[in-house]
């Protein structure tokens, strides 16, 4: 199993909690590609909504993934996406402030921000344990 950090509106994130699914990188099939079922999903929502909205900087889901391989949604005529099934996990919203200086994935500590520019990214266990920890989210 890996553990992974999907950054992403919180909008976004509901959409894809109440559908169950999740999408990255705009829709593009590649990140996606990586996940395999089992995996768990950490969504770091940086703002309320998608290039408008509140700052929020914030984890506000957690998920597994429950399929075996990407597949595509036609979401208007002529657009598509890639998507994943998923399960969401019972948690809390959760700041990142308090939690900067435990995560290992944060190099810099003064930049922060810097590292979640990435999209999504395959972060360490003890890095999801602590996230999971501050959102209450039993992972097993």
């Amino acid at each position: 199993m890996k553990y992974w950090i999907d950054v992403i509106s919180k909008d976004h994130v509901l959409a894809g909690v109440n559908g169950g699914f999740t999408q990255a990188n705009h829709g593009k099939a590649a990140n996606l590609q990586l996940l395999h079922k089992e995996d768990l999903i950490f969504f770091y929502s940086p703002g309320t909504l998608f290039r408008a909205g509140e700052i929020l900087q914030a984890f506000t889901a957690v998920a597994r993934v429950t399929d075996e391989a990407p597949y595509d949604v036609e979401l208007s005529a002529g657009a598509h996406a890639s998507r994943r099934k998923m399960a969401a996990l019972a948690c809390e919203e959760t700041p990142i402030a308090a939690l900067i200086p435990q995560l290992d994935f944060i190099q810099d500590k003064a930049h922060w921000g810097l590292s979640l520019r990435r999209g999504m990214f395959a972060i360490g266990k003890e890095d999801a344990r602590r996230i999971a920890a501050a959102m209450h989210a039993d992972i097993g």
